[in-house]
C-alpha cells in the first residue's frame, strides 16, 4: 500500500510545484467543491446531500482526462474494476460485486443506465458514453429504486440536455496510432415550446497490436456514435423528452496472449505447441491465426421516451417508455496463438422492451415515490466454434473440428416498489423502500452439429457409453446435447421462475451545514441465470438461482474550511448463492464445465475519498478503497469445486476471482491566468490496483498483477471558456497490465490494455 502512495505523490507533487509559481496575477475562481448534482434517488440533490456513496464526474471532467468509455472509469471511481474478456464482453465489478461471465445473455451485477433507462446487457454499453452532462456510479445495492440485477451498483449516464439558446461545440483530439476522435453538438430551441440537441462522435485508430510470430498487426479502432435529443414543454405542468441514439462498432476484436500451453488432453497435446513462443512481456504482442478476420460488425440502437406531469404542486407523475435493439457479428481468436485451437465467430441479436410508470411528491416532511416497471429481454446467440488444432482433436477416434453453440433466452419481469424519506426532526432523517420483482426466464439451446456430420457421429459414439438407443442418433444439423434425464440428444428447454423482495432502510444525521452522517442496510438481488458452453449433457446448462447481497453501511461526508469536502464509508457486505464458471461432476467425463454457486462469502472493507483546494486554482482529489472478500462456509460445509485447472480443491477462505484488494487514485490540477483573455492548467491522474486472482486456488499462472497507471495533462483556455487546447499522455510510464488471464481450450491467455498513449485535444464551445 505504502508504494502505491509513494507513486501517487508524484502526481500531487507535479500540482503542488505548479502551485509556487508566482500569483501575481489572479488565478480563475472555482466553485464551492461538492456542488455537482446528481439524481441517484430519481430526484435532483446535490451529491454530498444523498446518503450513499457516489463517485460523480462531469462530461467536461470526462473529456479532460479522456475517458471514453466505461473501461477507463477505475480512474475515478475506486473499488470500481473493469475486466475485458477474451469473447468481447465487458465485465464491470464494484467492491468485488460482479459477474465474470463473456456472454451477451448474461445479466450483470452492476447494472448501467442512460438517463435511467436500463441497458440491459453489458456489451451494449460500448458506445454511450459521448456528450454527457455527468456520469454518477451509485455504490452497493440499487434494488429499491433500479431494480435488480443491481447488487453491486448501477452506473448512471446522463445526456447532455438541449438547451434554451442556441449553443454548439467540439471535442477532438489526435494522438498515437493515428488515433481520431471527435464529437460534437448543436443544441438551439425550434419553437417556443420545443428544443434539440444533436451530437455524433467517431473515433478512429490504426492497429496497436502486433503478432509476435509474423509481420502482421490487428486492433484498429471505428467505432460512430449518434444522439438527437427532444424537448417538449407545451404547458407549465407537462414535459415529454425523446431520446433516440445509437452506436455502430467495427473495430477489430482484441486479440490475446498466449501464456502457457494447458491442454485439455495431456495424450494429444497439439504439437504445434511444443515450440511456440511466450508472448513478450509488452502491451502490444499479441498472436490470432492468420487469414481469420477479427473484423467485428456490432450495432445498437434505442428510442426512449420520458413524459413528466405536475398533477399538483407536490405531486408528479413519470412515465419513461423505451425500446432497444443490439446486433452482433464478433470474431474472436480465444487461443492466443497462430494455430486454429480456438477460433471463435459469435453473432447475436437481442431486443429490450422497458416502461416504468411512478408518483412521486412530497407531504411536509415526507418525500416519497411509488411505482412500477415492465421489463421483456430477448436474446439470440450463436457461437460458431473453430477447434481443428485443438487436443481435443479428433475426440473417440473421429475429427473435431468444431460446433455450434446456440440458445435463445426470453425474460420476463415486472416489479412495483416504493420509496420514502421522512425528515423527523431538522437534522434527522429516516429512508426506507421495498421492491417486489417476479421475473420468468425461458431458455432454449443445445450444442449443434455444424452441418457436415462430424459432431453428429462423434456424440453418437458418446450416446453409446450413455445408453442412447442407436435410433436416437443425432443426424447433420440436428441438437447433439444429451438429456441427462431420456438419455436422447435434442434442443433443451427450461423455465426459470423466480421472485423477490429488495429492501432498504437507513438514517441520515445532518447536525449542521456541510455535515452528513449516515447509516444504512438493504438487500439485492441478481437474477439466475443459465450459461452458454459447449455441453455434453444438458446438467451443464442447469440454471444457477438468483444471488443475493445483504449490505450493511455507515459513511460520513464532511466540508472542512470551505476548501476541503472529505466523504468516507465503511461497508459489510453477506453474499448468498454467488454466481460463477465452475463445474459439475459428471459419471463419464468426471467433471464438465458448468455454472455454479457459492452458497456463503462475505465483503469487508472501506473508503475514502476528499476534494481539496488549498489555493484558488488548485484541486486535489485522492481516494481509496479496500475490498477484502471472502468464501465462507455454508450449512452444507466447505465451498469444494474445480479450478481452471480442473483440479478438485477446497477453496473456502479465498477472495473472490477477479477481487483486487487495493484500489485508488489522485487527480490533480492547477489553473492560473496568462493575461486576461488566457488561462494555463496543468495536471495528473495517478490510479492503482492491487493483485488479484482469474481462478479459483490462487494459481500463480493465473494472477492478475498489481499495477498503477500515470496520466499527465497540460494546456491552455481562453477565459471565456470558448476555447481549450491542450497536450495529453494516458499511461505515461508504459505500465505493462492485464485485467485477465484464462484458460480458452489449450492455452493459458491474457488479455493486456494499452501502452502508452499521448497526443494533443482541442475544445471548443459556442457561448
Amino acid at each position: 500500500m505504502g508504494n502505491y502512495l509513494l507513486r501517487g505523490a508524484s502526481t500531487l507533487a507535479l500540482a503542488l510545484a505548479v502551485s509556487t509559481i508566482s500569483h501575481a496575477q489572479d488565478a480563475p475562481q472555482d466553485n464551492d467543491p461538492g456542488e455537482i448534482i446528481v439524481t441517484a434517488q430519481k430526484r435532483s440533490q446535490t451529491i454530498n446531500s444523498v446518503p450513499m456513496s457516489i463517485s460523480a464526474a462531469t462530461g467536461d471532467d470526462l473529456v479532460k482526462q479522456g475517458i471514453t468509455d466505461a473501461s477507463q472509469l477505475s480512474k475515478i471511481v475506486p473499488g470500481f474494476t473493469f475486466t475485458q474478456t477474451a469473447y468481447g464482453t465487458p465485465v464491470y465489478t464494484l467492491r468485488g460485486v460482479g459477474y465474470q461471465d463473456n456472454t451477451l445473455s448474461a445479466a450483470p451485477a452492476v447494472s448501467t443506465y442512460l438517463d435511467e433507462v436500463p441497458i440491459p446487457f453489458p456489451a451494449m454499453t460500448v458506445g454511450l458514453a459521448m456528450d454527457l452532462e455527468r456520469v454518477e456510479v451509485l455504490k452497493g445495492p440499487q434494488g429499491i429504486l433500479y431494480g435488480q440485477n443491481s447488487t453491486g451498483g448501477a452506473i448512471n449516464y446522463i445526456a447532455a440536455k438541449p438547451t434554451d439558446e442556441f449553443s454548439a461545440g467540439f471535442d477532438a483530439s489526435y494522438g498515437r496510432f493515428n488515433t481520431f476522435d471527435a464529437q460534437g453538438f448543436v443544441s438551439a430551441p425550434i419553437t417556443d415550446t420545443l428544443k434539440a440537441r444533436a451530437s455524433v462522435r467517431w473515433i478512429r485508430s490504426d492497429d496497436w497490436q502486433k503478432s509476435f510470430s509474423r509481420d502482421d498487426s490487428n486492433g484498429s479502432i471505428d467505432r460512430v456514435m449518434g444522439r438527437l435529443l427532444l424537448d417538449w414543454q407545451p404547458t407549465s405542468r407537462l414535459s415529454v423528452s425523446v431520446n433516440l441514439n445509437g452506436w455502430s462498432d467495427r473495430s477489430d476484436s482484441q486479440a490475446g496472449q498466449y501464456v502457457a500451453a494447458l491442454p485439455l488432453s495431456v495424450a494429444q497435446s497439439p504439437e504445434e505447441l511444443v515450440s511456440y513462443p511466450i508472448a513478450p512481456a509488452n502491451s502490444r504482442a499479441a498472436d490470432w491465426t492468420p487469414g481469420f478476420n477479427l473484423h467485428m460488425d456490432n450495432s445498437f440502437y434505442q428510442a426512449s421516451t420520458r413524459i413528466g406531469l405536475e398533477l399538483s404542486d407536490n405531486i408528479k407523475l413519470t412515465s419513461i417508455t423505451a425500446y432497444l435493439r443490439y446486433k452482433r457479428y464478433l470474431p474472436q481468436d480465444t487461443d492466443g496463438t497462430a494455430f486454429e485451437i480456438f477460433d471463435v465467430l459469435a453473432t447475436a441479436k437481442a431486443n429490450s422492451l422497458y416502461q416504468e410508470l411512478r408518483l412521486s411528491g412530497d407531504i411536509g416532511r415526507l418525500d416519497w415515490m411509488i411505482g412500477g416497471n415492465y421489463q421483456r429481454d430477448r436474446t439470440r446467440e450463436q457461437y460458431d466454434l473453430n477447434a481443428r488444432v485443438s487436443s481435443n482433436n479428433p475426440f473417440l477416434g473421429l475429427p473435431f473440428p468444431g460446433a455450434l453453440v446456440q440458445n435463445q433466452q426470453n425474460v420476463e419481469s415486472k416489479a412495483v416498489y416504493a420509496n420514502l424519506e421522512y425528515q423527523l426532526t431538522d437534522t434527522l432523517t429516516l429512508q426506507g423502500g421495498l421492491r417486489y420483482t417476479d421475473s420468468k426466464r425461458y431458455f432454449a439451446g443445445c450444442t449443434r452439429d455444424n452441418g457436415d456430420g462430424t459432431v453428429a457421429a462423434i456424440w453418437t459414439v458418446l450416446g453409446s457409453f450413455l445408453g442412447v438407443p442407436a435410433s436416437a442418433a443425432p443426424k447433420a444439423g440436428e441438437c447433439v446435447i444429451i438429456n441427462a434425464t431420456t438419455l436422447r440428444p435434442g434442443l433443451f428447454e427450461d423455465e426459470l421462475n423466480e421472485d423477490n423482495v429488495s429492501w432498504r432502510g437507513g438514517v441520515t444525521w445532518s447536525p449542521r451545514n456541510g455535515s452528513l452522517l449516515y447509516a444504512n442496510v438493504s438487500r439485492g438481488y441478481k437474477s439466475g441465470t443459465y450459461p452458454t458452453l459447449s455441453g455434453t449433457t444438458t446438467s451443464q446448462l442447469a440454471p444457477a438461482p438468483q444471488e443475493s447481497v445483504l449490505a450493511f453501511e455507515a459513511g460520513f461526508k464532511q466540508n472542512l474550511f470551505g476548501s476541503l469536502q472529505l466523504n468516507g464509508a465503511a461497508f459489510h457486505y453477506k453474499y448468498d448463492d454467488k454466481q460463477i464458471r465452475g463445474r459439475k461432476l459428471d459419471a463419464v467425463f468426471t467433471s464438465l464445465n458448468a455454472l455454479v454457486s457459492v452458497p456463503k462469502s462475505h465483503i469487508t472493507g472501506f473508503e475514502l475519498s476528499a476534494n481539496w483546494r488549498p489555493i484558488p486554482g488548485l484541486t486535489i482529489s485522492p481516494a481509496v478503497t479496500l475490498v477484502d472478500s471472502k468464501i465462507d462456509s455454508s450449512s452444507a460445509g466447505n465451498f469444494i469445486n474445480y479450478n481452471l485447472l480442473g483440479q478438485l480443491g477446497d477453496f473456502t477462505g479465498e477472495p473472490l476471482p477477479y477481487t483486487p484488494k487495493w484500489s485508488g487514485n489522485i487527480d490533480s490540477e492547477y489553473n492560473w491566468a496568462l493575461g486576461s483573455s488566457w488561462n494555463a492548467f496543468v495536471g495528473g491522474n495517478f490510479s492503482f490496483q492491487s493483485s488479484s486472482n482469474s481462478s479459483f486456488g490462487q494459481l500463480a499462472m493465473f494472477r492478475n498483477n498489481a499495477y498503477e497507471l500515470l496520466d499527465l495533462r497540460a494546456g491552455v483556455e481562453s477565459s471565456d471558456g470558448r476555447w481549450r487546447v491542450g497536450l495529453f499522455g494516458q499511461n505515461v510510464t508504459n505500465s505493462y497490465y492485464w485485467t485477465s488471464a484464462t484458460r480458452n481450450q489449450d492455452t493459458l491467455v491474457r488479455m493486456a490494455s494499452m501502452p502508452a498513449t499521448y497526443g494533443i485535444r482541442v475544445s471548443f464551445r459556442h457561448r
